[in-house]
């Protein structure tokens, strides 16, 4: 790969990240709609920030002549693409206080009871914030005539120096 394409990809690389992690502040991918909200609003963490784990995930990396981003976290595509999740049967332990009412924590569960769930499917919004977008080209754009600019000017600079 040519060291003028590898340049390039390292300025993409930091720009695009950059642009790519405010999508989580704006919860809006660039200036398009906001996201859609939870069904049950959590009071602790913003919408896809409750722990930043999968944030701070997405990792880029430049392959040949190409900028790749990837997650570790399986989660990540749902959530960026929208999708159903099909959850399958299964037996699950639930917990209870000592009233009898479902307790999330089961440090403080009185007893516990094993329990048939049925199968399920979930129908996950979708709510992208990596991709193509007019203002990722923009950011490209920017940064490829930036370059093109440079290194004209530094190849005049050496024509009319010899």
């Amino acid at each position: 790969m040519s060291d003028f394409v590898n340049r390039i990809l390292k300025d993409l690389k930091v720009d695009l990240t950059e642009a790519f992690d405010r999508n989580f502040e704006r919860k809006a991918f660039f200036s398009g709609a906001p996201w859609q909200p939870t069904k049950r609003p959590v009071s602790r963490g913003s919408l896809l920030v409750r722990t930043s784990a999968m944030r701070n995930s997405i990792k880029p990396t430049i392959q040949g002549e190409s900028l790749v981003y990837s997650s570790s976290k399986p989660y990540t595509g749902i959530h960026n693409e929208g999708g159903t999740i099909n959850m399958p049967a299964r037996k699950q332990v639930i917990h209870f206080n000592k009233k009898g009412r479902f307790n999330k924590n089961n440090k403080k569960a009185s007893y516990a009871q094993k329990a048939s769930v049925g199968a399920y499917t979930v129908k996950m919004p979708k709510r992208q914030f990596i991709g193509d977008a007019p203002e990722v080209t923009k950011i490209v754009n920017e940064v490829t005539t930036e370059h093109v600019k440079r290194e004209l000017k530094d190849y005049i600079t050496k024509l009319f120096n010899k």
